[in-house]
């Protein structure tokens, strides 16, 4: 009998385990790693909750940042920004996905700007996150209009860049 209870007990112990390594959500580290082939520096990871069930992830890799929309354990968008980008002033990109809302992300290649327009998107929808010495920008919202136009100002309105 006391053989029974112990292989009985050792049987519900390894299943209960396996459950809980299969449903124990995975640690963003791993879930960056799994979604890319570049090795992302577990130190560089910055996140910041953006809604109740997503957060903006940034890292780093040799030559890249890494940009993620994490919600459910699951990557919802992916975005890669060369780490020294020589080219326009503001780096953007856009990305759909049917689980969540259109997303629009860029980084800002200057350090003096007033402020970012983005057409179609109120100014408190635009939302801005430094990271390793440089400015992002996200928006994560269905009225993002298409084309997409953007307009960053600088001191006293003047135009720095327009994308259209």
């Amino acid at each position: 009998m006391k053989k029974k209870v112990i292989i009985l007990s050792i049987v519900i112990f390894a299943i209960s385990y396996l459950l809980y390594i299969q449903l124990s959500p995975k640690s963003v580290y791993k879930l960056i790693n799994e979604d890319t082939s570049f090795t992302i520096r577990k130190e560089s990871i910055s996140s910041k909750k953006i809604k109740e069930d997503l957060d903006i992830v940034l890292s780093e890799s040799i030559d890249h940042i890494h940009v993620n929309v994490i919600g459910k354990s699951e990557i919802m968008h992916s975005v890669l920004f060369e780490k020294n980008f020589q080219g326009s002033i503001v780096n953007w990109k856009y990305g759909e996905n049917d689980d969540i809302e259109p997303l629009l992300i860029g980084r800002i290649e200057v350090q003096d700007f007033s402020h970012l327009i983005v057409e179609g998107i109120k100014a408190n929808q635009i939302k801005f996150i430094s990271y390793k010495g440089q400015h992002y920008f996200y928006v994560l919202s269905s009225e993002i209009s298409q084309p997409i136009h953007i307009k960053l100002l600088g001191e006293n309105n003047k135009l720095l860049y327009e994308s259209v």
